[in-house]
């Protein structure tokens, strides 16, 4: 073996320390075999290898144990100053480790009894390097190789509580801050300065503890009583009758915590005000009992639940993480109580660290410490939906886009109906641009659940695909997506009018495309079949502000402007039948009917005017009967009536006085803000007046009826310069001069 370190160097050190581990339990003998040995390399290699000095020094220090155990103290002592100098050489080869430098301290104090000064130097030494590298110890290290760092820093800060007690004579008042730190450490309440706390709490005179274990039986059964029945203020008052007596008991300051956290959550609850001020208490109380006994879990989740009411987060995160440790010590949690602890670390942790985020700050602990207990949680399906939620902002915040998808990819595995989850699926993937990972998720499914969603997911990469004018990709995807919305309607009848809603969005964005590519032709045929397919969606929003009807629009625009009114009529008579529940396109189809009549009028052909007309009526009735209080819609379906068709005379005068009267007072009594509004609705209003003048020259043939209605006019925007309401007003006073 000696030769074996020849050859290996100070890798072999840890096969070293592995034998004398192996052997420290198999008698007198075996430990001299190991400490020959570590002497032997030793002697071939002096002044090198520190940690082989550590386990001599090891191996040394348990012969003497057992040689003391056997009665033959002599030599005890003579291996322990054998341990003890290999200790120093140690020391001062491996100056930066923790555990060399605490165990040197070690000896002196429960070993040799001598040297304490030296000793502590040893310990306060231990203490200041041990932080150091475990402060700069990073996030991913070994989690073994940071409990054992935690575990030389605490048993450092637990030497220095011993040698107090048992050699210094101090009092429990001057060690004790020490042992608290121990307890701080791994194994954190399976130390020794655990059990050194709770036994002076136990071993306190009778008139002390035992009188506050006595005061508080006698109060904590009937306030338990009080707090069942929901009376958390009467336990606190019957509990605040034993105060002086308690001030160090721990029981007490535990209940008087979860009674003040519970009262200020019913005063919460009920929207009383003031409530902090009974969570500062709660979080005052739990916080003492802590101090008094760390052992009992109860009283650090009530902790950690009292700081996150009060949306302390960075410390609830905190409190948290230290019971997860308590816990672990303990041989780790179980049940609810580690899963309570994990949910409001994880909750408390994602919390303030988006909260560091958003204040341009960066809080790594925190993140990993939420997503340890996230992934916790997801592994013991105990992640609610908030959490969920929660979970994928503070991988948003983090920058991890995929993540904060996958997160709902995995809840679907035991959850594939959870349409609230598939939502969140798809709308997280489509804002983070990773839709693909939803598709793959989503496309392996025959369900109508799952292929609707594919529908959905298929529409925003098109819709990604449009933006970065990948059209022709995006129209393929947008058939993919009609595909899938109906093979969902085909599973589950029910679906059939989400999915043709969908399926005439895809119609619709395929119609946009199709303009923008200045092909009319077919931008008209999948524009019209959307509104055919689907008339209340042609408002429906379709991204980069569009919509079908507003698709339809463009496409009648472009027409027009190439002087085409028989299209563009055409195209708004096809979609007002369509929809004919949309005001614009009826309000339009109405328009140009009335204006391609005009023309053909012109050009002679009357017949196919008049048929005009009628189709134009026809749009202008069914708009007034969907917005009956619209002044122009009134106006401009009686004028066709008028113009036109001279006919429904006794229909279009309700109408017109009706709009009149509505117009004046609107103008009257609550005139528009908008200016623009304000004009239109006066020019409307002297509309009316126009087509009342000549409804009286035409029908009634009241010649001061008209001309009091041709004035009128003219006494609205855009007054005296209106040219029909001249033209009546001067064909009234023809007919009063002709009489």
């Amino acid at each position: 073996l000696p030769r074996l370190a020849d050859s290996f160097g100070s890798h072999y050190t840890g096969v070293v320390f592995a034998i004398h581990r192996a052997l420290v339990q198999s008698g007198e003998q075996a430990l001299q075999r190991t400490l020959d040995f570590n002497e032997s390399v030793l002697q071939r290699h002096p002044d090198r290898w520190g940690f082989v000095y550590n386990n001599a020094a090891l191996a040394a220090r348990d012969l003497g144990v057992a040689l003391a155990e056997s009665g033959d103290s002599a030599r005890a002592m003579e291996h322990w100053e054998r341990s003890y100098r290999y200790y120093e050489k140690a020391v001062a080869l491996s100056p930066d480790d923790a555990r060399i430098i605490n165990d040197c301290g070690l000896m002196l104090i429960y070993h040799l009894d001598r040297d304490f000064d030296r000793a502590r130097e040893c310990f306060d030494l231990a203490i200041e390097i041990g932080q150091a590298q475990l402060d700069a110890m990073p996030e991913d290290a070994d989690p073994r190789e940071r409990e054992l760092l935690e575990e030389a820093v605490g048993d450092a800060w637990q030497n220095i509580a011993v040698l107090m007690q048992e050699h210094l004579g101090k009092p429990f008042e001057d060690y004790e801050p020490f042992c608290r730190q121990a307890v701080r450490f791994f194994p954190y309440g399976r130390r020794t300065a655990a059990a050194m706390l709770r036994d002076h709490n136990a071993n306190q005179p009778t008139d002390r503890q035992g009188g506050a274990k006595e005061a508080f039986g006698k109060v904590e059964k009937p306030a338990r009583e009080k707090a069942a029945a929901g009376d958390f203020d009467g336990a606190l008052t019957l509990l605040d009758t034993v105060t002086k007596d308690c001030k160090e008991y721990a029981p007490y300051h535990a209940l008087r915590g979860e009674y003040n956290l519970r009262l200020a959550e019913q005063k919460r609850d009920a929207g009383s005000s003031g409530v902090e001020f009974f969570f500062q208490d709660a979080i005052a109380a739990l916080t003492r009992a802590v101090e008094l006994d760390s052992d009992p879990n109860g009283p650090r989740l009530l902790l950690a639940q009292a700081q996150f009411a009060m949306s302390d987060f960075t410390a609830a995160a905190k409190t948290a993480s230290a019971l997860l440790l308590h816990m672990q010590s303990q041989g780790g949690g179980k049940g609810d109580a580690l899963l309570a602890t994990h949910a409001i670390r994880a909750d408390a942790a994602a919390r303030a660290y988006t909260a560091a985020k958003a204040a341009g700050d960066d809080a790594p602990d925190l993140l990993a410490d939420a997503r340890l207990s996230f992934r916790l949680l997801e592994d013991r399906d105990a992640l609610t939906l908030a959490l969920y939620d929660l979970w994928s902002t503070t991988e948003l915040w983090a920058g991890a886009g995929a993540e904060a998808v996958d997160i709902y990819a995995r809840a679907l595995k035991s959850n594939p109906d959870d349409q609230t989850l598939l939502g969140k699926l798809v709308d997280t993937a489509a804002r983070q641009n990773q839709l693909p990972i939803a598709i793959a998720v989503l496309e392996p499914r025959t369900d109508a659940t799952g292929r609707w969603y594919l529908g959905k997911a298929l529409y925003l990469r098109a819709g990604i695909e449009r933006e970065g004018q990948q059209n022709e990709v995006a129209l393929r995807t947008l058939d993919d997506s009609r595909k899938a919305f109906a093979d969902s309607m085909a599973q589950n009848a029910g679906y059939r009018q989400s999915c043709e809603r969908w399926s005439a969005m895809c119609l619709g964005k395929k119609g946009n495309i199709a303009f923008w590519s200045d092909d009319l032709d077919q931008a008209e045929a999948w524009l019209l079949e959307a509104a055919r397919l689907c008339p209340e969606g042609v408002g429906d929003d379709l991204g980069l502000s569009e919509t079908t009807k507003l698709g339809i629009m463009r496409v009648a625009d472009k027409h027009y402007r190439n002087n085409d009114l028989g299209k563009v009529e055409a195209i708004y008579r096809a979609a007002s039948d369509a929809a004919n529940a949309d005001l614009d396109l009826l309000n339009n189809s109405g328009l140009f009917a009335r204006d391609h009549g005009n023309q053909l009028e012109r050009a002679g052909k009357k017949a196919d005017a008049m048929e005009m007309y009628e189709q134009s009526y026809k749009a202008y009735r069914r708009a007034n009967q969907l917005d009956p209080s619209n002044v122009r819609l009134r106006n401009d379906c009686a004028l066709m009536a008028i113009y036109h068709l001279e006919r429904d005379w006794e229909f279009v005068k309700q109408l017109l006085d009706s709009a009149i009267a509505d117009g004046e007072k609107t103008l009257r009594d609550d005139p528009p803000e908008d200016a623009k509004e304000r004009q239109q609705l006066d020019e409307a209003v002297g509309d009316c007046y126009e087509n009342l003048a000549l409804w009286h020259l035409k029908h009634s043939e009241d010649a001061a009826a008209a001309k009091a209605a041709a004035e009128r006019s003219q006494q609205h925007w855009p007054g005296t310069v209106r040219p029909g309401a001249r033209r009546h007003l001067a064909a009234a006073e023809r007919m009063l001069q002709g009489k």
